[in-house]
């Protein structure tokens, strides 16, 4: 009954892949608590009918429900301790963290020198099912976070509001894109490609960053590295160093980024409208609605994303004399090794533009014994270190960038043992039947 019971419950998933999408699929099913309790039940099941009926005592038996349990080990694992993401390089660029596949909802809750985090995996269904609530305590004051909508798809502006945190309406261009609107708040650090942009929040990295600040009611920008600012009326063009006040026909690029103030308010929020559409593009966002609760007070979070694979849009809120911070969407995990993009080739079918293959030759560097090992990535030829599966996933339109699908799998030696005891405990019962 139970193998019946799963076999028609990843059937059903495969139906909701198809007509609501993969995230749907994991948030309903196969990520789902209940699918999790039902796996559970089928392993006490197998192991309670391995000493109930005294399988032992027929070897292939015993071999054929050891290989299930192996399998379901490795399975285990590879739920719980495995992970994977892409990782976005440049030719000549190296970076030692991927960006996860799995979304997070994470919150950050501050009051005075006190700091509040908390953070889960969360996949949201388009086919509604979207349940979140929690309350954090700080001070032994109580802030209640609670789910309240999901909009598949949004336009988002900026409104001026009062007794609200300054906010700034970006337009963003990375390499071979067109330009995006990213909304940021006052406190918030916001990435996109290589570029983290910092707003009225003093800047702690050593990438590619751009500042924002407010000073006497006007927006500056600038950087401790070179930036170029463009006059769009002139077509002029300068390096410039520090701080500079921003314009409106000034378009400033830092690290393959170009952007444009679009609108700033010293007072104001996100304005989040639905909007229906018959096919979701790329650049449409989506947006998961909180209502925060403290102190007799609420307020409407809005974070923006996509789900899998992508940043999201971090969104700041202050509720009396605490401010609430959230952001859904993937997170950056560190990775015990560098890779380093040495040369990208995309090669093509004679007299054609189609591509018929394209290679990424790097150099994994391991941080530990410091060995460099030179690799050449395609289809079908994934680099493999350790418990890493390294595979070519995409490419940049200038044939300067690839990206690469990371895979950490410690359930793989399991689940491939498992594999093969099925076999031999399979064709072990084969030769006992021939020779009765």
């Amino acid at each position: 009954m139970l193998f019946i019971i799963l076999s028609v419950s990843m059937a059903i998933g495969t139906f909701i892949e198809n007509d609501f999408g993969t995230e749907t699929a994991l948030s309903l099913v196969y990520k789902a608590r209940w699918f999790e309790i039902l796996w559970l039940a089928l392993i006490v099941n197998l192991t309670g009918g391995l000493f109930l009926y005294r399988l032992w005592r027929k070897k292939s038996v015993l071999v054929i429900h050891l290989s299930f349990f192996l399998i379901f080990v490795g399975a285990f694992l590879t739920r719980y301790a495995g992970y994977e993401g892409t990782v976005h390089l440049r030719e000549g660029e190296k970076k030692d963290y991927m960006l996860s596949y799995d979304p997070f909802i994470r919150f950050v809750v501050n009051k005075g020198d006190r700091t509040v985090t908390y953070e889960e995996k969360f996949f949201v269904s388009s086919a509604g099912g979207n349940f979140f609530g929690k309350v954090v305590h700080i001070n032994n004051s109580p802030v209640s976070i609670e789910l309240i909508d999901f909009l598949p798809i949004v336009d988002v502006d900026l409104v001026e509001k009062e007794n609200e945190l300054p906010a700034v309406l970006l337009k963003i261009k990375e390499r071979e894109k067109d330009f995006k609107r990213y909304p940021i708040k006052d406190g918030t650090v916001l990435k996109v490609g290589r570029v983290e942009i910092f707003f009225n929040k003093k800047p702690d990295t050593d990438r590619p960053y751009i500042h924002l600040y407010t000073e006497d009611k006007k927006l500056k920008i600038g950087s401790k590295y070179t930036f170029l600012v463009f006059d769009t009326d002139s077509g002029q063009k300068e390096r410039k160093n520090g701080y500079v006040q921003v314009e409106k026909d000034k378009l400033y690029a830092i690290g393959g980024l170009v952007l444009a103030v679009d609108k700033f308010v010293l007072s104001g929020d996100f304005h989040v409208k639905p909007i229906l559409k018959p096919v979701r593009e790329d650049s449409d966002l989506s947006s998961l609605v909180f209502r925060i609760s403290y102190g007799g007070e609420e307020k409407f979070l809005y974070l923006l994303g996509k789900g899998i694979s992508y940043r999201g849009i971090p969104n700041r809120i202050r509720i009396k004399d605490i401010y609430v911070e959230g952001v859904w969407g993937s997170k950056e995990i560190e990775l015990p090794f560098y890779l380093y993009l040495k040369d990208f080739v995309l090669r093509r079918y004679p007299g054609s533009d189609k591509a018929s293959s394209y290679e990424s030759y790097v150099i994994l560097i391991d941080k530990k014994e410091r060995k460099e090992i030179p690799y050449i990535i395609y289809m079908n030829n994934p680099l493999k270190y350790d418990s890493y599966r390294i595979f070519q996933t995409s490419y940049d339109k200038d044939e300067k960038g690839s990206v690469l699908s990371v895979n950490y799998d410690p359930g793989l030696i399991p689940t491939y043992t498992g594999y093969a005891l099925l076999f031999l405990g399979l064709f072990m019962n084969l030769i006992r039947r021939m020779k009765n």
